[in-house]
């Protein structure tokens, strides 16, 4: 005995079924969530300096209050840029976990500062997720670890000419 179904009764099947796909999909994300920039390492170019991005665990970015992101290729770039563009207003601050070189948020980031270590500007800043990652590091490498308003107030001591 075969069971025919027709497509009158079908059709809200199907219906009901894309619709409650959907709706998982978009509760699945986290809306609202602000999203870091897809940087395209070897291509995309920092907007200080216009030097290629080429090195994740210094690449770091802001997004605006308008939507656009500015890329940057060292951290210490971004924060001189934004230091000599201070009008300019910013919605959110990417950083990358320099052990894991994932994208982190700016604001909870925990910074070590040394001028001696090598960074693609020159800045000697990397940024980590875990505090205790940063105390071993800074530790191994002789810095000073930072929030992100006191990196600010560092980077503006530095005063680090555009090349």
């Amino acid at each position: 005995m075969s069971i025919r179904l027709n497509k009158q009764f079908m059709l809200p099947i199907v219906i009901l079924i894309l619709t409650a796909a959907v709706l998982l999909s978009a509760c699945s994300q986290k809306s609202g969530e602000l999203q870091p920039p897809k940087i395209n390492y070897g291509r995309d170019m920092c907007d200080r300096c216009g030097m290629i991005i080429g090195d994740a665990r210094f690449a770091s970015a802001t997004l605006l209050m308008d939507g656009k992101y500015l890329k940057f290729d060292d951290l210490g770039e971004m924060l001189a840029y934004h230091r000599e563009n201070p009008d300019v207003q910013v919605a959110a601050w990417f950083v990358h976990d320099y052990p894991s070189e994932t994208w982190i948020r700016g604001e909870t980031a925990f910074y070590v500062f040394n001028q001696d270590f090598q960074t693609p500007m020159g800045f000697g800043i990397a940024a980590f997720k875990e505090h205790t990652e940063a105390e071993k590091f800074a530790a191994e490498h002789k810095g000073i670890i930072y929030n992100l308003e006191e990196v600010h107030l560092q980077a503006k001591m530095m005063k680090k000419p555009m090349p």
